[in-house]
């Protein structure tokens, strides 16, 4: 329940409460037939009213009671103890309905109000009685009960919805985690930050994937290639992050691993940590071979991997309620195409990552969708002979 809903709940107090104080100067006015007593009683019954109907129009109106109720009650000259008790409903009341937010001005309002009141008093002031001390004190724990109820009554409910919200935020954050695990890196800021422009941006692109994918698929057995697909995906991550790369799609059997998406970087920079990742792929496939042989599995697999760079628009494809982020260029369908020229355990590079790399094209292939034949370079630390590459 926000302030303002707890407000409505407090105008009944308001009322029960100014009832209960107009009880104290009619016992006065009974006792000492003083005529303020009277004045004060009748004062009292009608100033909540005035208050309810202020409130329909204006803001803050508990500043106008805080200040015209005890200058009222001061200048009829009510007792001192009937005072006191006066004053901590009224600040009470304010409290419930406003908050500590408005103690300050509530604080002021009254000590201005009461002062000026004193300031106004007549020689119609009321002897204090028994009677009245009394009923002043019963009307303080009358009205302060009830508030002090609905006070507890918010601060469980506002602890309620900390635990709810704390729950829902947990949940959220184990959400958004494991989400974060289906995109790339460089979405994943993205979403973070809010920016989804689509931008243009030099790019080195690396395709890889399994040879001979087909007859390891024939023969494994649908879950057992799941898991050995799954730790190759996971090599593919780990040697990606090393070496600054972000793996963008997987693609069946492959990859799409892209230098310079996450970050803007020099070319000849890109096109150097493509070439570390290719450098360090096969020697970890080697390894995730020899893990699976220790598991009682005959595999020997081995990577192709093709890498181009070129400029390339970053950014979120689709429209209505599905949408991908990807990578679009001709450096990656030029990598893609390359790739399937790569020997195994090998690498090839175009010519424009050979020439930031100070690599010399060692032949020209014709690739599907390219016009003219395309400059190559076999990555030397791979030790393939140039010749058998595209071949």
């Amino acid at each position: 329940m926000a302030i303002h809903a707890l407000a409505r709940r407090t105008r009944t107090f308001r009322l029960a409460s100014y009832v209960a104080f107009a009880a104290i100067p009619t016992a006065i006015g009974i006792e000492t037939g003083a005529p303020a007593a009277w004045v004060l009683a009748g004062a009292f019954c009608l100033l909540p009213i005035a208050y309810e109907l202020l409130e329909r129009r204006f803001a803050n109106v508990e500043r106008i009671e805080n200040l015209v109720t005890p200058l009222s009650a001061a200048s009829l000259g009510l007792p001192l103890v009937p005072t006191i008790a006066m004053l901590a409903a009224l600040l009470a009341g304010t409290l419930a309905r406003c908050g500590t937010r408005a103690l300050r001005a509530a604080l002021a309002c009254l000590g201005l109000g009461w002062l000026a009141g004193r300031g106004l008093t007549t020689d119609l002031a009321m002897a204090a009685t028994l009677t009245a001390d009394v009923l002043a004190v019963l009307a303080l724990v009358v009205v302060a009960v009830p508030l002090a109820a609905l006070g507890y009554e918010e601060t469980l409910r506002q602890y309620r919805t900390r635990r709810r919200l704390a729950d829902r935020s947990a949940a959220l954050a184990h959400d958004v985690e494991l989400f974060a695990q289906f995109l790339p890196a460089d979405l994943d800021r993205r979403l973070a930050s809010g920016e989804f422009a689509t931008e243009r941006r030099w790019v080195t692109v690396v395709a890889v994937d399994l040879a001979e994918f087909a007859a390891l698929a024939e023969r494994l057995a649908p879950e057992d290639l799941l898991d050995v697909l799954d730790e190759f995906y996971g090599l593919l991550v780990d040697v990606a992050n090393a070496h600054g790369g972000v793996v963008h799609k997987f693609l069946g059997d492959g990859a799409l691993v892209c230098f310079g998406t996450a970050s803007m970087m020099a070319r000849r920079q890109s096109a150097q940590l493509a070439e570390a990742f290719l450098t360090e792929l096969p020697a970890a496939v080697r390894l995730l071979n020899e893990h699976f042989a220790r598991a009682g599995f005959d595999l020997a697999m081995h990577c192709r991997a093709a890498a181009a760079s070129g400029h390339c628009a970053i950014g979120a494809i689709g429209r209505g309620s599905r949408r991908d982020f990807t990578v679009i260029g001709s450096a990656v369908n030029l990598a893609s195409r390359l790739q399937a020229l790569a020997p195994h355990d090998g690498a090839v590079l175009d010519a424009a990552t050979a020439v930031l790399l100070e690599r010399p094209a060692t032949e020209t292939v014709a690739v599907r969708g390219f016009e003219g034949r395309v400059g190559i370079c076999v990555l030397a630390a791979h030790e393939v002979d140039a010749t058998d590459a595209g071949h």
